[in-house]
């Protein structure tokens, strides 16, 4: 593993074997996701992280109240990912056909948002996603991008006195059948609420991302 600054983010960067597939994860902490793909070979892992993650992982302003309110900066962060960010795995590793973005909670989100955003990721992966964001069940309603797509929740996760965030596996669901539509996708359901578990959530879903391919995908 290595430690890079990238136009002002820290990254992390695994390399295994003669890489195939790069998968970008929104999280710093890639010490125990080394460990935890310690059987997956020919990737490259990229962790990067962000000042302030209700204001750069939402893709657009949402104010829910007073404690969470997002100011929607998420275009910055893609901008980020994709001219900055990409440019450095290419310039040091070479053309990687094959990319992915991921990331749990908000940061699952807006992995999903970079996809269906630009051609610049054939695959996704959301670990209990805030799909619960408002605005999003209708922003998936004619997105028919081809590609891979790993879902997970917690079957405790909608189990919360805010409405909001009720509603979560109803929006999971619509995420999945949408998706399923012209993309690889499976959906996971995993024992325990939004804070359970939450390496092995991300391990799980990033090894998926790993193994499998795009070829073939309808």
């Amino acid at each position: 593993m290595i430690e890079v600054n990238i136009a002002g983010k820290n990254c992390k960067i695994i390399e295994k074997g003669k890489p195939h597939k790069v998968i970008y994860l929104a999280n710093e902490d890639s010490l125990q996701l080394e460990n935890y793909l310690s059987d997956c070979n020919d990737y490259l892992l990229v962790c990067y992280g962000v000042e302030d993650w209700n204001r750069d992982f939402s893709p657009w302003p949402y104010r829910v109240n007073k404690n969470f309110d997002f100011k929607g900066e998420g275009k910055k962060t893609l901008e980020w990912l994709v001219n900055d960010c990409q440019k450095y795995v290419r310039d040091n590793y070479g053309e990687i056909d094959n990319e992915c973005v991921c990331g749990y909670s908000l940061a699952g989100l807006f992995s999903l948002w970079c996809f269906y955003e630009c051609e610049a990721f054939n695959g996704a992966g959301s670990f209990s996603g805030s799909l619960w964001f408002e605005g999003w069940h209708d922003y998936i309603e004619s997105k028919t991008k081809n590609g891979l797509m790993y879902l997970s929740l917690g079957n405790r996760e909608s189990n919360t006195r805010n409405q909001v965030m009720a509603k979560v596996y109803d929006e999971t669901v619509h995420q999945y059948e949408i998706a399923s539509k012209s993309c690889k996708c499976i959906f996971e359901l995993n024992e325990g609420g939004h804070f359970d578990n939450v390496n092995e959530r991300i391990a799980r879903g990033v090894k998926w991302l790993i193994v499998n391919d795009v070829d073939n995908v309808l």
